[in-house]
């Protein structure tokens, strides 16, 4: 990436045991990037996303400072949740990206962890 680049990171989850979840969704952001609120009209242009499909209605959403946080219920009869979010690539340096993980907040014995993965951000010239 280079600095002041928009990314947009999508995340999909999805359960094969027939059974209604209430998903928290948390991706922990790399160090040397920072969230962008896509609410706010005029601030950000990421252009055209229908690309992405159709996404899931999310129940609550927190942008924090360290990690993107998402709310969804998860019915029976659908299994799969779409959550997208956008950052933008704010310090250089080469940075570890911790794994996104998500669990059922009121059965946690149900939860999944995505993998570790590496970033670079270079200065924009």
């Amino acid at each position: 990436l280079t600095q002041n680049d928009l990314v947009v990171v999508y995340l999909e989850v999805w359960a094969n045991d027939g059974m209604n979840h209430n998903l928290m969704v948390v991706d922990l952001l790399p160090a040397g990037l920072e969230l962008e609120n896509a609410r706010l009209e005029g601030v950000i242009n990421v252009g055209d996303l229908s690309w992405l499909g159709e996404l899931t209605n999310t129940d609550s959403v927190e942008l924090r400072d360290d990690r993107y946080v998402a709310a969804y219920d998860l019915p029976e009869a659908e299994g799969t949740v779409t959550s997208v979010y956008v950052v933008r690539a704010a310090i250089p340096g080469s940075y570890v990206h911790p794994a996104p993980f998500v669990e059922d907040m009121y059965k946690p014995e149900y939860s999944a962890i995505g993998k570790v993965d590496a970033i670079t951000v270079t200065e924009s010239p």
